[in-house]
């Protein structure tokens, strides 16, 4: 994926999520072999290359339902062939944008998850464009809207599921404390 990134001119966190980072993410939410079965899902709303999701079915240790929607085309394809590569060829991985136009939905409600993970573009200061959060359709922003400067991605998990985020850096916000907070009492 390096070597996608350079010769693209991008850099390569566009592409995907470092291996130490992904580790990390798959230890918090606490998937294993003891707690997943066939029917298992994950799901990452801003995935890349989706190196992130397969360590999360590495963590698994079995495979999983695997989906993944991403906003660059190209990058979305990656994330297909890199899923054939690591032998989950049925992940089911779409192009588009997840705040503005969400592609895993049950009717017209989002789809709910066992394990949601992301780590989104935190630098993104157009992620609203198709998106007004104050009138979303979906509420994922009734704990509050982010800061334009931190463009948040709030998934929305079943309560056996668990929801990991994190920034570069970008320094904790009150919305992050409010979700953080709600998880760990409700969830």
């Amino acid at each position: 994926m390096r070597h996608f990134a350079t010769e693209s001119g991008k850099s390569k966190g566009q592409f995907y999520t470092p291996a130490e980072v992904s580790r990390v993410i798959a230890k918090v939410i606490g998937i294993s072999p003891q707690n997943t079965k066939a029917s298992t899902t994950a799901y990452d709303p801003t995935c890349g290359s989706s190196s992130l999701l397969l360590k999360v079915a590495a963590e698994a240790g079995k495979h999983i339902t695997l989906e993944g929607q991403e906003k660059d085309v190209t990058t979305a394809g990656l994330a297909r062939m890199n899923m054939i590569l690591h032998d989950f060829p049925t992940a089911n991985i779409v192009s588009g944008n997840t705040l503005a136009a969400p592609k895993f939905k049950d009717g017209e409600q989002l789809r709910t998850y066992d394990y949601v993970v992301a780590n989104p573009p935190f630098s993104d200061k157009t992620w609203t464009t198709g998106l007004t959060p104050s009138n979303d359709p979906f509420q994922r922003f009734a704990w509050g809207e982010p800061p334009a400067s931190l463009a948040a991605r709030i998934a929305r998990t079943d309560c056996g599921g668990r929801t990991s985020r994190h920034g570069h850096g970008a320094g904790r916000s009150e919305i992050f404390d409010r979700c953080r907070d709600r998880i760990l009492i409700d969830g």
